[in-house]
C-alpha cells in the first residue's frame, strides 16, 4: 500500500462507505474483499473505498478544500492492471518470494470460505472432500504462519513446517444445532468470517504495541497514541485498566459472590474473558475494604492469545502477564465448573462468532451466586454494517413489559438475551442499564454503555 499526504483531486466513483472511526487496517481490508475497489480514502470520521486506480503522479485537492486528517490510500500496481499481472508472473519465476506465496495461500483459503458462507446448508454434505471445520481450523493455522516472529525467514520456516490439519477440532457453529437451520447457518457463516478477520485484529494490536511509531519504511503508524501509551504503560509496569469498576467495587461483587455460596468452590476467583494482549495483574482486595479476601488472582483469556505471543516475539516485548487460549464459547474447554467467583468481559463478546454461548460458557465457570459482568458500548458494529474488523454483533438495552432487556442483535439474528438467559434456567437475575461512556474524555462523546450484571443461581 501507498500513500498521498491528502486526499487526490480525482478520487472516481465511491463503491462502499464506511462512517465512523474505522482502523486504516479494516479500511484496506475492506477494499481487498470489495471487487469493484480500487483504493481507499481514510480519515478519522470514516473510510470510503473508491473504484478508482490512485497512482503516484495524481494531483491533490487543492489546500483549502482538504479535510482534516485525510488520505488517498491506494496499491501499486494496481489490482486488475498490466503491472499486477507482470509482477505475479515474475514473482512466480522466481520462486523464493514468501510474502507473495503466502498472500496467494491465504487468497485461496478466503476465496474458499466466502463460497462456503454461501453453501452452509450443503456444503459438507456435498461431493468436495473438505469439510467447512477443516477449512476454518487450517484457515487459523495459516494466519499463526503468516505472523512468524523472525520477519521473511521466520515465516518461511514456519511455512515449510505447516501440514494440513485433516480432522476439524473446533466446532463450526458453536452451540447451535444443524437441524435449528437458518440460526444454523447465521452461525456458521459468523464463525467464518470471524476467521477471515483475525489478521485485522491481531494487526491492531501489533500496531499498537509497537514501541516506535513508524513503521519500517519510516512512515507514522495509523494509531491513537493515546491507546499506545496505555498499552506500553502495560509494558513496563504491568498495570492495565481492564475493567470500569473501581477496585473496590469488584471486590465487593467478589464477596457477595462468596457469601452467597460459601467457600465450598475453593479460593476467591476472578475471570477476564476477551482479555486481549493485555493480561491484567491480580486484585489485592486487602487494600480496597475486603480484608477476607486477599490478593484475588485474575484469569486472563482470549480466543486469539496464541498470536498475540508471536506479536510479543515478533516486537521483542517480554510481557508482564499474559493471557491463556481460550474462546469465550470454549470456556468450559478450559477450566472446572463453578471456578470463578466473577467472570467479566468489556468490549469483546460483540467480536465473537456465538454471543450466546458465550454467555452459558461464562456462566458454566462461574459459581452459584457468582456474576457475569457484561461491559460493552451500545450497538457498536451498526457504524461499520458489521463489516469492520471481528464486528459481527450489536447489543442493545430495549424497554419490555417488566423493564430494560439486553438484546443481541445483527442484520440476520435478533436475541432478547434477559430472556433467553432466565428462561433457560441460566441465570437468576440480569440487570441491565444505559450509562454513558465511563471513559470519555470529550464533552460532546454521546456514546453509551450498556451495563449487564448476570447472576447464576444458588
Amino acid at each position: 500500500w501507498h500513500w498521498h499526504e491528502a486526499i487526490v483531486q480525482d478520487e472516481g466513483r465511491s463503491v462502499a462507505d464506511y462512517m465512523g472511526r474505522v482502523p486504516l487496517t479494516d479500511c484496506m481490508t475492506l477494499c481487498q474483499e470489495h471487487r469493484r475497489c480500487r483504493s481507499i480514502a481514510h480519515g478519522q470520521h470514516g473510510c470510503h473505498l473508491k473504484d478508482r486506480c490512485a497512482t503516484p503522479e495524481d494531483d491533490l485537492q487543492p489546500a483549502e478544500e482538504r479535510a482534516v486528517g485525510y488520505r488517498t490510500y491506494f496499491l501499486n500496481p494496481c489490482p486488475g492492471s498490466e503491472a499486477e499481472a507482470r509482477r505475479g508472473d515474475e514473482g512466480a519465476a522466481a520462486g523464493e518470494n514468501v510474502s507473495t506465496l503466502l498472500g496467494e495461500v491465504g487468497l485461496l483459503f478466503d476465496m474458499a470460505l466466502q463460497m462456503a458462507e454461501k453453501s452452509t446448508h450443503c456444503f459438507d454434505d456435498s461431493g468436495w472432500s473438505f469439510t467447512i471445520g477443516e477449512l476454518l481450523t487450517n484457515r487459523v493455522q495459516l494466519a499463526e504462519v503468516m505472523l512468524g516472529a523472525g520477519g521473511a525467514a521466520g515465516a518461511k520456516a514456519e511455512l515449510d513446517a505447516f501440514s494440513w490439519t485433516r480432522r476439524a477440532t473446533q466446532s463450526v457453529a458453536g452451540g447451535a444445532n444443524p437441524a435449528d437451520g437458518p440460526v444454523y447457518r447465521a452461525l456458521a457463516r459468523a464463525t467464518m468470517r470471524w476467521v477471515r478477520k483475525l489478521n485485522s485484529e491481531v494487526g491492531f494490536w501489533h500496531i499498537l504495541l509497537n514501541p516506535s511509531s513508524k513503521n519500517d519504511n519510516g512512515e507514522k503508524l495509523e494509531r491513537s497514541e493515546e491507546d499506545a501509551s496505555s498499552a506500553h504503560h502495560w509494558v513496563a509496569t504491568g498495570e492495565v485498566q481492564w475493567s470500569w469498576e473501581e477496585a473496590p467495587v469488584m471486590c465487593g461483587l467478589v464477596a457477595d459472590a462468596r457469601a452467597r455460596a460459601g467457600t465450598k468452590f475453593g479460593s476467591p476467583r476472578i475471570l477476564n474473558t476477551g482479555s486481549g494482549p493485555l493480561a491484567p495483574p491480580p486484585l489485592d482486595c486487602g487494600q480496597h475494604g475486603s480484608g477476607d479476601l486477599g490478593v484475588v488472582p485474575v484469569f486472563a483469556t482470549d480466543g486469539l492469545a496464541r498470536f498475540y505471543l508471536k506479536v510479543f516475539d515478533e516486537l521483542s516485548i517480554r510481557p508482564p502477564q499474559v493471557s491463556v487460549q481460550c474462546p469465550v464459547e470454549e470456556l468450559r474447554a478450559c477450566f472446572p465448573r463453578n471456578y470463578f467467583d466473577i467472570a467479566h468481559m468489556r468490549n469483546a463478546l460483540d467480536h465473537t462468532m456465538d454471543p450466546l454461548e458465550g454467555m452459558r460458557q461464562m456462566l458454566e465457570v462461574t459459581r452459584p451466586g457468582g456474576w457475569a459482568l457484561l461491559r460493552h458500548a451500545r450497538n457498536e458494529g451498526s457504524p461499520g454494517r458489521f463489516q469492520v474488523g471481528l464486528h459481527q454483533w450489536s447489543f442493545d438495552a430495549l424497554k419490555q413489559a417488566d423493564g430494560l432487556h439486553f438484546f443481541v442483535w445483527n442484520p440476520v439474528l435478533r436475541a432478547d438475551a434477559t430472556k433467553w438467559l432466565l428462561d433457560h434456567g441460566y441465570a437468576s437475575e440480569v440487570r441491565t442499564e444505559l450509562r454513558p461512556h465511563p471513559g470519555r474524555t470529550e464533552a460532546d462523546d454521546e456514546t453509551e454503555y450498556i451495563w449487564v450484571d448476570i447472576q447464576k443461581p444458588l
